[in-house]
């Protein structure tokens, strides 16, 4: 079983895109093969010195860390929360905020409640089969 976590910079309710920058230069040192000269890529893995990995899909808009292990690579999501000021949405779990002003920044179903939980919208494939 895999498990995901979200990492989505909010503005006014709204998603906005994260420092592309600050992307790069937080997951890149850890980018099996190394980031390229610009831009994202679509998907990428993570390996970490401790030995942690992590599969990474997303863009600067939202990024999605799937199958990832405890330790440097959490530790590098957390950092990229905070240079962003992005809310990490773990999946059926409470938000995690670095800072509580970008409280007012989440979408009204996420800011209600202390323990807002968050679930992605289903695929249509997903949406067919349930």
């Amino acid at each position: 079983m895999s498990y995901s976590l979200y990492l989505c910079r909010f503005a006014d309710g709204h998603p906005t895109p994260m420092d592309e920058s600050a992307i790069r230069d937080v997951l890149g040192p850890v980018t099996v093969g190394g980031m390229p000269t610009t831009g994202l890529p679509d998907s990428w893995d993570l390996e970490a010195e401790d030995g942690g990995e992590s599969e990474v899909y997303g863009d600067a808009l939202g990024l999605t860390f799937n199958r990832f292990s405890p330790g440097q690579i959490l530790d590098r999501v957390a950092e990229l929360a905070r240079r962003t000021g992005a809310a990490v949405l773990p999946l059926e779990c409470p938000v995690i905020l670095t800072s509580q002003a970008d409280r007012r920044h989440l979408p009204k179903t996420l800011r209600a409640r202390k323990r807002s939980c968050w679930r992605p919208p289903l695929s249509p494939a997903a949406r067919s089969s349930s």
